[in-house]
């Protein structure tokens, strides 16, 4: 154990909760079903937007975002469940993409049912409807959401959904052995070598011992559940290249060039599959931190 690296990380972690309350975000804790979901929001009375992010990661990851964002929406940054400052327990069943999916769906429509009304809009030329946006896992986790909702025939509140670099398509076990091995590492030196698969250009040249930090943290029992109950259903968690999916949203992709997690020739099997627009960037994995200015225009431009 590093106590050193996990008094590093919390220092860390609070100093970006508070360049994120200083954006204008407020920090919320919502009981919801048995589970105490955190998020970042900003309410305004303008269209609603919805983020969700990736894999061992929270909704600190869109902090660069924030600024902007929140001048044309009410913007709802959540913590999925087992994530970030939204706590799960260590119970294997609850560590499922289905489950975590299908809670999401209904908090979301929980927090559009106890919004304010939303004020007319005139200069604002944004799409008035609630959207989505993701990174990775996030994605996934949207489009099983969708599907939850379509399946019981239940509102669908998302006209366009947005998905930067979404790990949607069912890998090769060669690939699917890799993320695993990428993703659940056991030492300080598969950590560094993670984190310079997420980032292209930011420098990750982190000290020992918040390396060590980081690898108690994502050293996560609920993480390695999620894995081995990813794998054993493989066929309904992930989606097959090819094959037309039904959801009724929009969908348009992010990518990064130099994306070494899901490379984006990956990303061309997703466009095909999803019969969706793909828009290409500079940047690695992690768009929405090493290149939030681009993806900013990008997205801003499809929300019209």
């Amino acid at each position: 154990m590093s106590i050193i690296g996990r008094a590093a990380l919390a220092y860390r972690n609070f100093q970006i909760h508070r360049r994120i309350l200083s954006s204008g975000m407020k920090s919320q804790f919502i009981p919801f079903e048995g589970t105490r979901f955190h998020m970042y929001a900003h309410e305004n009375g303008k269209p609603p937007l919805f983020l969700l992010h990736g894999f061992l990661d929270s909704s600190k990851t869109f902090r660069k975002l924030f600024p902007e964002l929140i001048r044309k929406f009410d913007v709802y940054a959540i913590d999925l469940p087992g994530f970030g400052s939204t706590r799960m327990p260590e119970v294997r069943e609850l560590w499922r993409i289905d489950s975590i999916a299908r809670q999401t769906a209904r908090f979301i429509l929980h927090i559009l049912k106890q919004r304010p009304p939303q004020a007319p809009q005139r200069t604002n030329k944004v799409d008035q409807s609630p959207q989505i946006l993701t990174h990775s896992m996030g994605g996934l986790i949207a489009m099983h959401a969708v599907e939850y909702l379509q399946d019981h025939d239940l509102e669908v509140p998302f006209k366009r959904m947005h998905f930067v670099a979404p790990g949607a398509l069912r890998f090769s076990e060669s690939d699917r052995d890799a993320h695993r091995k990428r993703f659940y590492p056991t030492s300080t030196d598969e950590i560094r070598e993670l984190l310079g698969e997420l980032f292209h250009e930011t420098r990750t040249d982190l000290p020992d011992f918040l390396l060590r930090g980081l690898l108690e943290q994502w050293s996560h029992k609920g993480y390695e559940y999620l894995a081995e109950n990813t794998i054993e259903e493989e066929d309904s968690v992930f989606y097959p290249s090819g094959k037309r999916i039904k959801l009724s949203p929009e969908i348009i992709l992010y990518w990064g060039r130099e994306d070494r997690i899901v490379n984006l020739q990956y990303g061309k099997l997703v466009r095909m599959t999803l019969r969706c627009r793909l828009i290409e960037m500079q940047g690695g994995h992690c768009v929405q931190t090493e290149n939030p200015d681009e993806l900013m225009r990008a997205f801003l431009a499809n929300c019209k």
